[in-house]
């Protein structure tokens, strides 16, 4: 048997202007730097897209049509706590109860203020528990299995807990339709001011409920 999950792809563009008197005072060509920064835009989008697929509805069914929200089975509530080791150990065994492929990658994403709720307990940064990286560079790069990424970008639930992300990589889906296109050129209508273009279509979704997390986690 096969199902399937409809993905809807959005298009993005970002645009921004160099007059040509900016370049004079600035003694220097800034289309580079337009460049990277509307790359950058593009990237924050991209995560954007891809972390509300994560925990949101999904559409299934023959057409597309059915809603598919996120098992209630597959969320840890804060229990008016931060981000923990009994949580990750929680978000752990869901993963491995669902027979998930213990050689697949499996990603964490959370803010900087789970990391600091991490940092402040001993399983974390101690070198009898983890890499002494922790407690040196006050940084968490992998612990019980997970590769740690740190966003602000994550979503809040009504009462303002922070929905932090587990997920084994095959569990969430991102359709490029275009990758990042972009073109740098005067525009004859903006009194000949050259204009840094960018733009991609895409559109994520999560492919196998079984292999998203959601843990609530206060931050008060």
């Amino acid at each position: 048997p096969h199902s399937r999950r409809k993905v809807s792809m959005d298009d993005y563009d970002w645009a921004d202007l160099i007059d040509q008197e900016d370049k004079v005072r600035m003694l220097i060509s800034p289309q580079s730097e337009y460049a990277q920064a509307g790359a950058w835009a593009m990237g924050r989008a991209m995560d954007d897209a891809i972390i509300d697929a994560a925990s949101g509805n999904a559409f299934g069914g023959v057409a597309g049509g059915t809603t598919v929200a996120l098992p209630s089975g597959q969320k840890i509530v804060h229990g008016s706590a931060g981000l923990s080791v009994t949580k990750l150990i929680e978000a752990k065994e869901l993963l491995d109860a669902a027979d998930i492929d213990p050689e697949e990658e499996r990603y964490l994403v959370c803010t900087s203020k789970q990391l600091s709720d991490l940092l402040a307990i001993t399983q974390i940064t101690s070198a009898d528990f983890n890499s002494v990286k922790a407690l040196v560079q006050g940084e968490i790069d992998t612990f019980m299995g997970f590769n740690f990424i740190r966003t602000e970008r994550l979503d809040t639930n009504s009462s303002s807990n922070r929905l932090v992300l587990a997920f084994a990589k095959s569990g969430i889906g991102l359709a490029v339709g275009s990758d990042i296109q972009t073109r740098i050129s005067e525009r004859a209508d903006k009194n000949y001011a050259t204009q840094v273009f960018l733009s991609m279509t895409i559109g994520a979704t999560r492919i196998e409920d079984e292999k998203v997390v959601e843990i609530e986690c206060t931050e008060s």
